[in-house]
């Protein structure tokens, strides 16, 4: 429809007007001469707007069914600088009303989801100052909107990590590769009360205008770490004793045969005793007495040593760049150990161990050295038997 076009004289008396405004306004063929008033009488709006000596634009509100809104606009006309009367311009918004009303109600259902979300929902420009918060963020972060707005989001990562933030940062303003764009990844992020946790990060960029944005969806995911470590945990070591498990120690085996770490020795140790434990004590009596030699192993080899529990009674350590002298002053620290902790305990908790060792040089097979320490091993336990 185009623009309603009204004149009005000084004495506000319709003295022109086009079809588009008789069509609006529900007029006759005519209309020349009627006083605005009566045309006007269900637009107050309108007749506010020509009783102006200034020019006036405003939105108005057609109640009348059907409801229809116009901008309206209201310009005193003069002769000789007097006022002889006005122009008035009705242009029908009902249509961009509507949407933006849509609109509304979507950035309202928008908004709500956004701050009713259990993840952080957190908006940045180009130069790093927060913009969006909702509550997730609160929930998460420990700041409260007010506190955190304008602020720098490098505050909510640990400080090792801020550099290469805000190389990446630069770099995605300027048109670089976003290749964290759409991504998820892993991340640490940083407390109020500055505390580190874990957070899974997935990041989305737009642009208003000429001015790029990053939103960034953050869920703490520190639930799921301890979850995933526990896992990974129990499948690499033994209920029972904490030490690794056969499974890892068969994997271990194969890295250090690929590895430099040569000349590598390997320690094959048995518990004397375990089965008569058990029949006499009970099986809890020989799980303690194992938590135990497990304990004092830990005591008594290297950081860098591999020590694990490959069988009942059975227990293997790989000592890398260790030869066979230092292999056999490592069996006396082990039988050193366990004397010192088990001194004053009931002889049915101390605990012995027959030990046999072996040790590789580069270019032997350590499936072969293991053997040899198992071998040397069972000739030890023979020897007690004597």
């Amino acid at each position: 429809m185009s623009d309603g076009v009204v004149v009005l004289d000084e004495r506000h008396r319709i003295v022109d007007l086009n079809p588009a405004a008789r069509r609006i306004f529900g007029l006759p063929a005519s209309g020349i001469g009627l006083p605005a008033e009566s045309v006007f009488a269900d637009w107050p709006d309108l007749m506010a707007a020509y009783r102006t000596a200034t020019e006036v634009q405003a939105e108005i509100h057609f109640t009348q069914e059907p409801p229809r809104d116009f901008e309206a606009r209201s310009a005193p006309l003069f002769e000789q600088e007097q006022l002889s009367g006005w122009l008035i311009v009705l242009h029908e918004i009902t249509e961009r009303k509507r949407i933006e009303g849509v609109l509304r109600k979507s950035e309202e259902r928008l908004r709500s989801l956004v701050q009713t979300a259990p993840e952080a929902i957190i908006t940045v420009g180009t130069d790093g100052k927060i913009v969006g918060w909702n509550l997730g963020a609160e929930e998460i972060f420990q700041y409260p909107e007010v506190e955190i707005l304008n602020q720098y989001l490098v505050n909510l990562m640990p400080e090792r990590y801020r550099t290469q933030y805000q190389d990446d940062l630069k770099r995605l303003s300027t048109g670089g590769e976003p290749r964290i764009i759409g991504q998820t990844i892993r991340l640490v992020g940083l407390r109020k009360d500055g505390t580190e946790f874990p957070i899974e990060l997935i990041l989305s960029s737009w642009k208003v205008k000429n001015e790029i944005f990053f939103t960034g969806l953050i869920r703490d995911i520190t639930e799921r770490v301890k979850a995933e470590e526990k896992l990974e945990y129990q499948s690499t070591h033994d209920t029972l004793t904490g030490l690794f498990n056969r499974q890892y120690f068969e994997a271990a085996m194969d890295q250090f045969q690929k590895s430099q770490c040569f000349p590598i020795s390997i320690l094959m140790m048995d518990m004397d005793g375990l089965k008569q434990v058990n029949d006499v004590y009970g099986h809890s009596a020989g799980d303690d007495l194992l938590r135990r030699v497990a304990q004092y192993l830990k005591i008594a080899f290297r950081r860098e040593d591999l020590v694990a529990r490959i069988g009942g009674d059975e227990f293997v350590a790989i000592l890398p760049e260790s030869d066979a002298a230092t292999a056999a002053r490592v069996v006396e620290r082990v039988q050193q150990v366990l004397d010192e902790q088990s001194r004053g305990l009931p002889p049915d908790q101390v605990p012995s161990l027959s030990i046999g060792f072996a040790c590789g040089l580069e270019g032997d097979l350590l499936e072969n050295v293991l053997d040899q320490a198992d071998q040397v091993m069972y000739v030890e336990k023979a020897k007690k038997k004597e």
